[in-house]
């Protein structure tokens, strides 16, 4: 078996898999007291960093990817920025390299029960995100 179908049989593989585990949410310091008190509202999707993939929340899958998205803190001196450590199952996602701006829920699909969509990047990267609605 060839370099290209090992890897490809590999991405495949990983594919397949439902998601769950601890992600991360990057948030405006100002609002993480709300968040932690009301929880996250698909409501406000798009009002901080846009929706690429959709109107819903955003969760990445490496903290370093989450702080892209933080605001530093006026509060403090020292600009502190929060990421919220999230416990999650993804459930079955939706899986696209392809921007779906203004879609709410994942795509309709007979032979399976969708739950969010996940965020590929075109190579092999820990920086992929995910959205639940």
């Amino acid at each position: 078996m060839g370099g290209n179908a090992r890897t490809s049989a590999a991405r495949h593989a990983e594919l397949a898999r439902p998601i769950s585990g601890t992600i991360y949410h990057g948030a405006d310091s100002q609002n993480i007291a709300q968040i932690l008190e009301r929880g996250l509202n698909p409501g406000y999707a798009g009002t901080n960093a846009g929706s690429l993939f959709g109107l819903g929340n955003y969760f990445a899958l490496n903290s370093s990817k989450a702080d892209i998205y933080t605001k530093p803190s006026r509060r403090y001196r020292s600009g502190a920025r929060c990421v919220l450590v999230c416990r999650v199952l993804l459930g079955e996602p939706y899986r696209t390299v392809a921007p779906c701006q203004t879609i709410r829920k994942p795509p309709d699909d007979p032979l399976r029960h969708l739950s969010s969509v996940v965020a590929l990047t075109l190579k092999a990267s820990p920086m992929r995100g995910c959205v639940m609605y």
